[in-house]
């Protein structure tokens, strides 16, 4: 299993141990280029997440310009949402590898 799957599951019971709670398996998120998350794919997962944030950035700002294929509102909204989602990964990944690492050294 691996170390985020493992670190959200212990903070979940730790968390509401008489309640189930919902335990969705967002390593999809992580980078596919290392084992874990260790320092190594820490980094991988930060620099994907931020290259997807920055591409979206870029094509939505197509809106200002003059051209006539601008994207309407719910797809700006939409894009922007994506971003939002993005940086809300990142805060996520950053917390578990925090909980890990200081575990780990305890």
């Amino acid at each position: 299993m691996n170390s985020l799957k493992l670190a959200r599951i212990e903070q979940n019971q730790a968390d509401d141990s008489n309640n189930r709670t919902l335990e969705p398996d967002f390593s999809h998120r992580l980078s596919p280029f290392t084992d874990g998350l260790n320092t190594h794919g820490l980094s991988d997962t930060i620099e994907q997440i931020t290259l997807k944030a920055d591409s979206v950035l870029k094509l939505l700002s197509t809106q200002f310009t003059d051209d006539d294929r601008t994207p309407n509102n719910e797809q700006v909204y939409y894009a922007l949402q994506s971003v939002i989602h993005d940086l809300g990964d990142i805060r996520a990944v950053m917390s578990v590898f925090h909980a890990i690492s200081k575990k780990q050294s305890a």
